[in-house]
C-alpha cells in the first residue's frame, strides 16, 4: 500500500470519528496491520507536520476543521496585522489582528484558530507555526538588567551589536 493511500485511509477514519482520537485507536479503527504500524506512525507525523492533522493538548489527533483551525500561509502587512491564506483555494482568507500574529512571521505556514471577533467579524490568532519561511532574522539583541532599562522600553544599540540569528523551533 502506498503512503498516499494509507494517509487518505487514516484521514477518512479521523473524519468518520468526528472527534479527536488517540493514535493507537486510530490505527486500529483504520485496520492497519501490525507490520504497517511503523510506516503508519511516520505517515501520521507527516500529516501533522503538513497541517492536515492536529495533535491536541491531550495527545489525540483531529482534523483541523473540527477544532476551528485553518492551515495556510501567513501574509503580514507593514502595519502588523496579517491574513492567513488557506491551503484550500475556495476558503476565505482569515484576518489576524496585530496582537495575535505572534509567533508567526511573514510567509510562514501556520495553523490559525478561527474566532468570532469584534462586531461579528471572523478573526483568528496564530495557534502554531508549521514551517518557517525565513530561516534567519537580522536584528539586535540587547541584554540589560531591569534596573538599567529605559522606562519607555525603547533602547538603541551600536551598529556592532546587530546580529544575524537563526530561527530554531
Amino acid at each position: 500500500m502506498t503512503d498516499t493511500a494509507l494517509a487518505e485511509r487514516l484521514l477518512a477514519t479521523v473524519a468518520r470519528r468526528g472527534r479527536p482520537v488517540a493514535a493507537d485507536d486510530l490505527l486500529r479503527a483504520a485496520r492497519v496491520s501490525r507490520g504497517e504500524r511503523s510506516e503508519a506512525r511516520a505517515v501520521l507525523d507527516e500529516l501533522e507536520a503538513s497541517g492536515r492533522l492536529v495533535r491536541t493538548k491531550s495527545g489525540r489527533l483531529a482534523l483541523p476543521e473540527t477544532l476551528d483551525l485553518v492551515a495556510g500561509r501567513l501574509e503580514v502587512k507593514p502595519s502588523g496585522f496579517a491574513f492567513c491564506v488557506p491551503d484550500d483555494p475556495q476558503a476565505e482568507d482569515v484576518y489576524v489582528p496585530a496582537s495575535r500574529v505572534s509567533p508567526g512571521l511573514n510567509g510562514d505556514r501556520v495553523l490559525v484558530q478561527v474566532e468570532r471577533g469584534r462586531r461579528g467579524r471572523t478573526e483568528g490568532r496564530v495557534a502554531r507555526v508549521l514551517s518557517r519561511a525565513t530561516k534567519r532574522v537580522v536584528g539586535m539583541r540587547i541584554i540589560t538588567p531591569a534596573w538599567e532599562r529605559p522606562k519607555n522600553g525603547l533602547a538603541t544599540a551600536p551598529r556592532q551589536a546587530r546580529q544575524c540569528i537563526e530561527c530554531v523551533e
